[in-house]
């Protein structure tokens, strides 16, 4: 005998078998896209979110004006699951453009589950991007690819990734395990980086490969507020995906 469940709760996105002679098998389904719902919210809190579930391990996340029009903002109040990619488009779509702020106030987890563990960012003229964080030592995890204003054509835009406040800290784990953690950035962008040197490990940003576009800039800021003297953005020797490639590409 066999017993197959599908419903909501714990269950959610798997198919769970339990099997008569008493072992269980869990079948994990594709991911899931859960889209932003509000103007502005806490990150944990189900009815933000479209469908009505907080994402979970595995989902690609959208932030953007498909069902809100105007400035957003998103407010990590608790450290995310283990997140396949996430999207932040402040472009219009079906409702009105508008400037994107992220809070981060505990950590964003986007890891590679696949070989996909994205962060894709696309900004355009007028329009900004900002992660902030207001307590210290908060993260931004990508394992994979951060792509900023890549596959269109922008006429400008800014990234922010930096502090809300000269005494928070916020670590950046691009790429764990420092192997493959690429950043392409496309035309006509400005992007600032703050790396604040903190007590704790984590501080290094691995990138194997970076590729700035004609017209951007990418600015790294290190400030040191804690009486530490390290601040790394590291490129690794190379990128395993494609052999012979330069680190830097302008």
């Amino acid at each position: 005998m066999r017993r197959v469940r599908l419903g909501s709760g714990p269950f959610l996105g798997a198919i769970v078998c339990t099997l008569a002679w008493g072992f269980a098998c869990e079948i994990p389904c594709e991911a899931a896209t859960k889209t932003w719902a509000v103007s502005s919210g806490n990150w944990n809190v189900t009815t933000n979110w479209s469908p009505a579930v907080v994402p979970v391990a595995g989902d690609d996340v959208v932030i953007g004006h498909s069902l809100v029009g105007g400035p957003i903002s998103v407010t990590v109040n608790a450290n995310t699951a283990n997140l396949r990619s996430m999207t932040v488009d402040p472009r219009a779509g079906a409702f009105a453009a508008g400037n994107i702020t992220i809070l981060v106030n505990r950590k964003i987890n986007i890891v590679d589950t696949g070989g996909v563990g994205d962060l894709i960012l696309r900004p355009d003229a007028g329009l900004t991007i900002d992660f902030q964080n207001s307590a210290n030592n908060q993260a931004l995890r990508v394992d994979k690819k951060i792509q900023i204003g890549v596959g269109y054509t922008p006429t400008g835009g800014t990234v922010n990734f930096a502090t809300s406040s000269a005494t928070n800290d916020m670590v950046f784990d691009f790429d764990l395990a420092a192997t493959d953690a690429t950043l392409e950035i496309g035309n006509n962008v400005n992007v600032t980086m703050v790396l604040t040197a903190v007590t704790t490990a984590g501080t290094d940003a691995f990138l194997s490969w970076i590729s700035i576009a004609s017209g951007s800039t990418l600015t790294v800021n290190c400030q040191n507020d804690t009486g530490v003297t390290d601040h790394y953005m590291r490129l690794t020797a190379e990128d395993a995906a494609n052999p012979g490639r330069s680190l830097v590409h302008l």
